[in-house]
């Protein structure tokens, strides 16, 4: 079997990178997905606030002409204002990106230095 080698006597398969996208880069059917959700996000920014206010008020059937429904309220969808709290959390994320957590571990009393960033 013949071994391919590549400049500076570097070998395919020894941890160095390869022609291939560069890290960090999302491949095409990712960012093409993600522009097309972009797209029906905002030509629906008139319509979240009306989506969540059904949510969380509820939604009434059309009044019947019956007797018994004058006094029983008949739902099509019930108030539901957690629902609507987290479906507007949920819309947030498309924005402002979670952050990662962080853990700092180390030995209580002892004195030292937090570096925070790539400088």
């Amino acid at each position: 079997m013949t071994v391919k080698e590549t400049k500076n006597n570097r070998r395919i398969g020894d941890g160095t990178p390869g022609p291939g996208r560069p890290k960090g880069i999302p491949n095409k059917a990712t960012a093409t997905v993600r522009e097309a959700i972009a797209r029906v996000l905002e030509s629906n920014v008139e319509n979240f606030s009306r989506w969540l206010a059904a949510v969380a008020e509820g939604e009434r059937e059309a009044a019947a002409e019956s007797a018994e429904s004058k006094t029983e309220t008949s739902w099509i969808r019930k108030p539901d204002p957690g629902l609507a709290l987290k479906l507007a959390m949920d819309m947030a994320e498309y924005h402002i990106p979670k952050l990662a957590r962080t853990e700092l571990t180390g030995e209580v009393g002892i004195r030292g230095k937090l570096i925070i960033g790539n400088d």
